[in-house]
């Protein structure tokens, strides 16, 4: 994820983003015997299949960045965008599948470990204009393809959509109704650390 936050004066990078918090919290769990290094690769208003095939937002493929990337772990973090109409246009969850599925053969054949992450759950109350069409009824039908694709896929599994929905209200962790604000995204990123330290300390 970028880690964009709406404010009055537009969008803003979270400071620290998300890949910065995961980074601190993987360092804490992990203690001094581990480097660890946790880049960001997002690409605001970007589909997952756009990433896979170098279309839209990015000019390279997934599998070309990922033969020059030196990353052992490659934790993605789409379906927001893709279950979006204004960003995604007309597809279908059933060919978010099929990227997701690519995504993971992907970076498996490049050698390297895939983790999927859930998106955060939406606001009934959306403020950004560009947003509108998004809400809480498309987001799950995505939500179930990765759950879905994890569990064929024998992925480590990242849960954040039902889990925020249970924090109390969870609505004003939100910046926009969609993006996070700098609390939400400090949420998540130990969501994130707490699934990836394992698997670092099994490298």
């Amino acid at each position: 994820m970028k880690s964009y936050i709406t404010t009055a004066n537009g969008p803003v990078l979270a400071n620290p983003s998300d890949p910065q918090l995961l980074q601190a919290d993987l360092q804490a769990a992990l203690g001094n015997g581990f480097q660890i290094v946790a880049t960001n690769n997002g690409v605001s208003g970007a589909t997952l299949c756009m990433r896979m095939n170098g279309t839209g937002l990015y000019t390279t493929k997934l599998a070309d960045d990922l033969k020059a990337d030196g990353a052992q772990i490659v934790l993605e973090n789409f379906g927001m965008n893709d279950a979006n109409p204004a960003v995604s246009g007309s597809e279908t969850p059933t060919e978010f599948q099929q990227c997701l599925e690519a995504f993971v053969d992907t970076v498996r054949a490049a050698g390297k470990i895939p983790v999927i992450e859930e998106p955060n759950p939406v606001s009934s109350v959306v403020t950004a204009a560009w947003l509108q069409s998004f809400n809480n009824t498309q987001l799950p039908n995505y939500i179930a393809v990765i759950d879905s694709v994890t569990q064929e896929k024998g992925v480590a599994l990242v849960q954040q959509f039902a889990y925020i929905q249970s924090l109390p209200n969870w609505e004003s962790l939100s910046s926009d109704g969609v993006h996070p604000s700098q609390a939400l995204y400090a949420i998540k990123a130990q969501r994130e650390a707490d699934i990836i330290a394992p698997i670092i300390k099994g490298l």
